[in-house]
């Protein structure tokens, strides 16, 4: 085993055991958290590939016989697996593969990720004190370092991984870090768009977000597409994957989007398999993530592969990236609303998102990743 990969219960971890087995077979070991083994998991379906373990701390005696890797790579940087990492012995190298909501909390200030109406539902539900910390915590991060055990961890990190490029400049602010910056995907577009390589977006509906994440503000965009024309069109707003685990947020959205939209908002509150929601994109000729950090990126991408108008926050990593790509992206600047525009070229956008996230450039980008943590120290 040359590298320890750490995962959570998420449903694309199947996308990166996939590529990890194609590019280097046989040299990987999956590790996820769970007191249940199988019988846990949710998300993942390549189950038979995971090594189950009740807590990371216990690693050492249970997948480290053959010794330690050359490489662990930590997919999310959770306060369980940094208390692991702070703790292990051995010299193997530590690469952080960063997923957003390990990052915006201790970097970027609540406030900041909000529009206003959002933002107005977000102070709603939480207390004063909870209201201080969140505040706060950016600044604690950076003048209390032994707060927590992942700001511990930052100084140990050799190698981080964004999302997106242009995250990178939000990395560098975490104190004590110093670690190299490389290029690694989770998936390319086959993973995005499963076996709907030939799709397109005919149908005049439009998508709204991908999950029932707060920070896809959902209230906000609501409110801007209720003052456009929706004539023989559908709102569909997924949000069967994520958000606050009692489903207060769910609800609010189910209730404002009836609010501002009537009866042509619809929303999608079970399961749905990936086919199925691709024939629900294939409709979706408008397509709206109003993230301003960097969130939704493999339905954005299946959004411009299928031909869709995307609409992105003007300040999003995800919105920046893309567009220096060349990739034709409208700007969602809530002063000036939402305008539905004609879908750009498909041929043109199809031709720049391969040039980036072509299966065998994704392939060969992680293999280079992957050779290069996992090189001996100098």
């Amino acid at each position: 085993m040359r590298y320890l990969h750490l995962v959570h219960d998420e449903k694309f971890i199947d996308g990166l055991i996939r590529r990890c087995e194609r590019v280097l077979p046989g040299e990987h070991t999956y590790a996820l958290e769970s007191n249940t083994g199988a019988d846990s998991v949710k998300q993942i379906r390549n189950v038979s590939k995971l090594s189950f373990v009740e807590s990371f701390s216990r690693l050492q005696w249970s997948v480290f016989e053959g010794g330690y890797p050359r490489a662990i790579i930590c997919h999310f940087l959770s306060a369980q697996k940094a208390a692991y990492l702070l703790g292990m012995s051995g010299s193997s190298n530590i690469m952080w593969a960063e997923w957003g909501a390990d990052l915006y909390p201790f970097c970027v200030e609540p406030a900041t990720l909000f529009l206003a109406d959002t933002y107005k539902e977000y102070v709603r539900t939480r207390s004063r004190k909870e209201i201080i910390i969140e505040h706060l915590r950016p600044r604690l991060y950076k003048y209390a370092p032994r707060l927590t055990k992942a700001r511990q961890l930052y100084s140990r990190i050799d190698f981080v991984a964004p999302v997106v490029p242009e995250e990178w400049g939000f990395i560098t602010t975490l104190p004590g870090m110093r670690a190299k910056r490389v290029r690694f995907n989770y998936g390319g577009l086959s993973d995005c768009v499963g076996q709907g390589i030939d799709r397109v977006a005919t149908g005049s509906n439009v998508l709204v977000g991908n999950s029932c994440s707060i920070t896809s503000n959902h209230i906000d965009v609501f409110r801007m597409l209720a003052d456009v024309d929706l004539s023989g069109r559908k709102v569909i707003v997924p949000l069967s994957y994520g958000g606050d685990g009692g489903g207060y947020y769910k609800a609010l959205v189910v209730d404002k989007g009836k609010y501002y939209l009537g009866n042509k908002f619809i929303p999608l509150v079970e399961f749905t398999p990936l086919e199925q929601y691709l024939d629900i994109m294939q409709s979706c000729q408008h397509a709206i993530y109003c993230h301003v950090r960097q969130q939704a990126v493999g339905n954005v991408l299946a959004s411009i592969w299928m031909g869709a108008s995307l609409y992105l926050h003007e300040n999003s990593p995800v919105y920046r990236h893309l567009k220096a790509l060349g990739i034709v992206i409208n700007a969602i600047c809530p002063a000036r609303g939402i305008q539905l525009t004609s879908p750009p070229d498909l041929n043109k956008q199809r031709s720049l998102l391969l040039r980036e996230y072509a299966d065998d450039i994704v392939d060969a980008r992680v293999k280079y990743c992957l050779e290069e943590i996992a090189a001996p120290r100098i």
